[in-house]
């Protein structure tokens, strides 16, 4: 949803010439046709709590056998000012996927495995609107899981790990079964 409650943004691939690649579009709450922001393609998304920026991953590979993954297909995250085709890579130097984005007050929210270590595991990280001050929020083992899909209402981030479904009640809180 749009923070305003009036849209909702959803992914589709109802205008691509390819089945393989969605965009993102807003339906007016009261019905309507979706019109597409002006991004080739995107697979998910979320609008900033003003309405104002839109943070979204392009390109979905987050399976399962890609853990660790560092090549050239790993899942980018961009901000863009709603709206425009105006892109800034988050993170632009880091290899690891970013996934599932969306927002905690000012905060942009996602999930990654990143780091060296060829045992880590993907967690709970975000950065500022900016692109900037990289944080963790989960230190999950390898006995934890993988941290999965983590989505937020604005405040609360729900996320999942080896089948069970974990809540931080905001950024600074400890993970909760």
């Amino acid at each position: 949803w749009k923070p305003d409650g009036k849209a909702l943004l959803f992914a589709s691939g109802m205008e691509s010439g390819k089945d393989r690649f969605n965009k993102l579009f807003l339906v007016p709450k009261e019905g309507g046709l979706p019109k597409a922001l002006p991004l080739p393609y995107a697979e998910f998304g979320a609008l900033s709590p003003d309405g104002k920026v839109l943070a979204y991953q392009p390109v979905s590979t987050d399976f399962r056998t890609w853990k660790r993954y560092r090549g050239g297909m790993a899942a980018r995250l961009y901000t863009s000012p709603a709206g425009t085709s105006d892109l800034k890579r988050v993170l632009p130097a880091e290899t690891a996927g970013l996934f599932s984005p969306t927002w905690v007050g000012e905060r942009i929210v996602f999930t990654s495995d990143l780091g060296d270590d060829p045992q880590v595991q993907a967690q709970v990280w975000s950065v500022n609107a900016s692109g900037r001050d990289l944080r963790r929020h989960t230190a999950h083992g390898p006995a934890d899981g993988y941290v999965r899909d983590a989505t937020s209402d604005g405040k609360v981030v729900v996320y999942h790990a080896r089948g069970d479904l974990y809540q931080l009640a905001s950024l600074k809180a400890e993970p909760q079964k």
